[in-house]
């Protein structure tokens, strides 16, 4: 597994991930979780991608904070290894709407 580059776990119903989810694949290079219902992630799961330059997490659950926490911590990363630029996917879903 460690020579797959592309996963794509769109529209899965996914809430969550375990620690540590895509350490051995080194070689990822385009992850897609889009269209889940994940609203938080814990600090190790871009642990072991080197090669990722897609990361798509638009129409989630996430708030703008912790989206743009994770994301500077993972260019802060990026960036002390001197990789490919990353594409980054993101778009808002607020979990509490109102309607008005």
């Amino acid at each position: 597994m460690k020579s797959l580059c592309k996963i794509t776990l769109r529209n899965c119903g996914i809430t969550s991930f375990a620690e540590k989810p895509f350490c051995e694949l080194s070689s990822l290079a385009y992850l897609d979780l889009s269209f889940n219902y994940i609203n938080n992630l814990h600090s190790t799961i871009f642990e072991g991608l080197e090669n990722l330059k897609v990361l798509n997490l638009s129409h989630n659950r996430f708030g703008i904070y912790f989206i743009l926490f994770y994301f500077i911590l993972f260019l802060q990363k990026k960036k002390k290894k001197k990789k490919n630029p990353l594409q980054f996917g993101l778009s808002i879903s607020m979990v509490n709407k109102k309607k008005y």
